[in-house]
């Protein structure tokens, strides 16, 4: 006479639960895996959530632009955001490679226009703006400076981690 332990009795039933399992689970996972590796592979055009965007500190509150835009003129680079309130920041640089730019009086000009009163770098080494990427699609760096009012008053706005990433105007 045969005996059947206990791991001969139980067999047909682990077989049976396993091929079940395999019935059940590997399809799904297999629509799953297949699922996501083809809305990853599909690919997309959609720029970075960082393109023809705006932003810095004023006076240690966040600014963000809602409405960008950036042109060629010559060499020249001009740079504008403005913001959901009115303000607006202008850089204008004359030159379009990439690097460090410094702001102030002479040729390169960081700009805040908010209120009715425009606010400029002022003084050489007053601030910087670094082209950290220059194509003919799109300009993208960062900047900082401290800006005088041109009122008359003698009052300074600090403008501090500001970014941009816009496509040229075509």
């Amino acid at each position: 006479m045969h005996r059947v332990n206990a791991k001969e009795r139980h067999m047909p039933m682990i077989q049976s639960i396993s091929e079940g399992f395999g019935k059940l689970f590997l399809p799904g996972m297999l629509s799953v895996l297949l699922l996501s590796t083809g809305s990853v592979s599909c690919g997309t055009t959609d720029p970075p959530s960082t393109y023809n965007t705006m932003s810095a500190i004023i006076d240690n509150v966040t600014w963000n632009a809602i409405s960008v835009k950036a042109s060629r003129e010559g060499n020249n680079v001009l740079i504008e955001g403005e913001s959901a309130t009115g303000a607006t920041l202008l850089l204008t640089l004359q030159g379009d490679t990439l690097g460090t730019y410094l702001l102030g009086e002479g040729v390169h000009q960081g700009e805040l226009r908010d209120e009715g009163v425009t606010w400029r770098a002022h003084g050489m080494r007053s601030g910087s703006a670094t082209l950290t990427e220059i194509t003919e699609e799109r300009v993208a760096g960062f900047f900082g400076f401290r800006a005088k009012d041109l009122s008359g008053l003698e009052l300074s706005r600090d403008i501090v981690t500001g970014r941009f990433d816009i496509d040229f105007i075509q």
